[in-house]
């Protein structure tokens, strides 16, 4: 039996939610594609501005997020990807095209600070 791939493309809120459920089921392939290689915990923000945290403590490094599964099916994938062939199921990226079976586009958005703020 083939296993099935699932790419997550974004590893902000939506990418890591989907990931954490999916690595409950057996017999897949899951991969995260993000441009960072660390997942920014933006709530927490707060925090640091004030000296109550580091910033080791507002963001989790990908690579070991992924490989803390109990599973060894998650693998992070640091690349910006360029374009995606839904007709080929491909996603292409600088380096290398990757075949999907499943894609999940959890891409995001970004804040919108005001002209006014520097």
């Amino acid at each position: 039996m083939n296993r099935k791939k699932i790419y997550i493309i974004g590893a902000g809120y939506g990418g890591i939610k989907a990931l954490s459920h999916l690595t409950k089921i057996k017999n897949i392939d899951i991969f995260l594609i993000d441009q960072n290689s660390y997942h920014y915990l933006q709530t927490d923000v707060y925090d640091y501005l004030s000296g109550e945290a580091s910033l080791a403590d507002i963001a989790i490094d990908l690579y070991t997020y992924c490989a803390s599964f109990e599973h060894d099916n998650v693998t992070f994938i640091h690349e910006e990807v360029l374009r995606i062939d839904f007709e080929h199921q491909k996603i292409v990226m600088s380096t290398q095209r990757c075949q999907y079976d499943y894609l999940i586009i959890a891409s995001g958005a970004q804040t919108r600070m005001p002209d006014s703020i520097e």
